[in-house]
C-alpha cells in the first residue's frame, strides 16, 4: 500500500494551455533560489494534434505562449511562469519540458521532491486527466508496477486497479491529460516520496509509459548548468535511511580544487587533463562524482 498518497499529491500540478490544452506537471521545489521548476510533457503545448502526437520533437519554446499557461494545484494556488526550459540542446526527441516558475510562500515550505535512484516495484502515477478537469481535482492516484521494456530512458507502469475506476472508460480515456504527471515512489520505511518518471502516454492492457528521470537526469543537469540554472537531485532512498543523508548532502568541491592547484603540474593525469581542453570544473565534477559512488559502494558492502 502506497502510504504518502496525500504528501505525492503536493506535487501534482493542473496545466491548461490556450483553451485546447491539457496535462499535468510536477513542482520540483528548490530551496535556494527565487524559483523551482515543474517538470511535464513536451507535446502538451503541441498546436495540433500531430504536435500532441508523435511530432512532439516540432514544438518550439520560443511558440510556446507562457502568458496563454494556467498552472495550478489541489488547493487552487495558481503559479506564476517566468519560463520555458526544453532539451533541444541534448536530445531533440526528449518529450519533457520544465516551467520555470516564480517561488512564493507556499512553494518555499514544501520539502524538496528528488529523483529516486534505486530500483522500485510499486508505484503511483497521478496527475489530472481530463474527466477530472472540471472538478478541478486530482484524479484518485493510480497504483501500478514497474515494467521494463527495454527502451532507452523509458518504462512502463502496469495500473493495477483501472478496472475499478468506469468499465465504460478504456486506458486512453481515463488518462487523457494525465501527460506530464508524476511516477512517485516511496521508501522502504514510507517516510518520504520520491520522483521516479514523468508520464507520457499510454501504451497497452493498462500500462502506462514514463520517461525515466533517473537515465535522463544527466543530460539534463548538464543542459540546465549550460544554462546557468539549478539541477534536480537525485537521492537515493536506502542511503538516506541507513545513514540519515543524502548523497547529495555530501561535497568534496574544496578538497578536490586544493588537490587539483597541488597537483596540477605535477600530476601526469592532470596534466594530461588540461592538454586535452577539459577544465578544472570538469575535473573537480568528475572526482567528486567517483568519491560519491566509491563511498556509496562501501557502505553497501
Amino acid at each position: 500500500m502506497f502510504k504518502n498518497t496525500k504528501e505525492a499529491l503536493k506535487y501534482v500540478v493542473k496545466i491548461e494551455y490556450r483553451n485546447d490544452g491539457e496535462g499535468t506537471g510536477v513542482l520540483l521545489p528548490l530551496t535556494n533560489t527565487n524559483y523551482s521548476y515543474i517538470l511535464t510533457a513536451k507535446h502538451t503545448f503541441g498546436k495540433d494534434d500531430n504536435e500532441k502526437g508523435d511530432d512532439y520533437y516540432k514544438i518550439s519554446i520560443s511558440d510556446i505562449q507562457k502568458d496563454k499557461i494556467e498552472l495550478s494545484n489541489s488547493k487552487n494556488i495558481e503559479f506564476e511562469v517566468l519560463n520555458i526550459i526544453d532539451f533541444n540542446d541534448i536530445d531533440q526527441k526528449i518529450d519533457l519540458l520544465i516551467i520555470k516558475i516564480k517561488n512564493d510562500s507556499d512553494t518555499n515550505k514544501l520539502t524538496k521532491l528528488t529523483i529516486f535512484e534505486d530500483e522500485f516495484t510499486n508505484c503511483l502515477a497521478y496527475g489530472y486527466p481530463k474527466i477530472a478537469q472540471e472538478a478541478h481535482t486530482a484524479y484518485e492516484p493510480f497504483k501500478a508496477t514497474y515494467k521494463y521494456i527495454g527502451v532507452k530512458n523509458k518504462f512502463e507502469i502496469r495500473l493495477s486497479d483501472i478496472t475499478n475506476i468506469d468499465d465504460n472508460l478504456n486506458t486512453y480515456s481515463l488518462i487523457q491529460g494525465m501527460s506530464g504527471g508524476g511516477v512517485f515512489v516511496e521508501n522502504h520505511k514510507k517516510t518520504k516520496v520520491y520522483l521516479a518518471g514523468i508520464l507520457i502516454k499510454s501504451s497497452h492492457n493498462n500500462n502506462l509509459v514514463a520517461l525515466n528521470i533517473k537515465s535522463l537526469i544527466n543530460n539534463i543537469n548538464e543542459s540546465l548548468k549550460n544554462k546557468n540554472l539549478e539541477k534536480l537531485i537525485i537521492d537515493g532512498a536506502e542511503w538516506k535511511d541507513k545513514y540519515g543523508f543524502d548523497m547529495s548532502d555530501l561535497d568534496f568541491e574544496e578538497e578536490i580544487k586544493e588537490i587539483y592547484e597541488k597537483e596540477k603540474n605535477k600530476n601526469k593525469f592532470i596534466k594530461e587533463l588540461n592538454q586535452s581542453n577539459d577544465n578544472k570544473d570538469k575535473f573537480i565534477e568528475v572526482f567528486n562524482k567517483k568519491i560519491k559512488n566509491s563511498l556509496k559502494e562501501e557502505a553497501n558492502k
